[in-house]
């Protein structure tokens, strides 16, 4: 998903922002944690192991939210808007539902999972256990760092 964003102010004219990728951006997060050690590796069991670290120490949440980069501060605004996640993850896993017969079981547990984040408005750690544990193919990064936005949410909202 690529979006071009208009800024302007009183004080110049118009200015054009170059496009922003929020793909590109979730992966430069991604990118971020693993090189500052906060992501062992991309495995499953690695952001099983974040995520109940973040449960854990409260610290944790703080630190990685303070060291995050200019390369993730894009992530910061647009997570905060509230109307990142179902524009992702509501109409992704449905499209794929609606072209496939029989529905893969997988995919009806994760639009489940995904409706009870909306009910929330952001994921808790169990969901998003439950959404790492569902993924055979942890090393898809569609799905992974799908999930990695999720871990953004959190931070931000949770």
């Amino acid at each position: 998903m690529k979006t071009r964003l208009i800024s302007s102010n009183k004080i110049s004219n118009e200015k054009e922002i170059p496009e922003i990728s929020l793909f590109d951006s979730i992966a430069n997060f991604e990118a971020f944690l693993l090189k500052n050690k906060f992501l062992s590796s991309k495995e499953n069991k690695d952001y099983l192991s974040l995520i109940r670290n973040l449960e854990s120490n409260k610290h944790l949440k703080k630190e990685i939210l303070d060291s995050m980069d200019s390369s993730c501060s894009f992530l910061k605004y647009v997570n905060n808007l509230g109307h990142v996640m179902p524009l992702i993850y509501d109409g992704c896993p449905v499209q794929v539902i609606n072209r496939k017969a029989p529905i893969p079981e997988e995919l009806i547990k994760m639009k489940t999972i995904y409706e009870e984040i909306f009910a929330l408005t952001y994921p808790k750690t169990e969901h998003l256990e439950r959404l790492i544990l569902l993924e055979t193919n942890f090393e898809d990064k569609i799905y992974r760092l799908g999930i990695c936005n999720l871990i953004i949410i959190k931070l931000l909202l949770g």
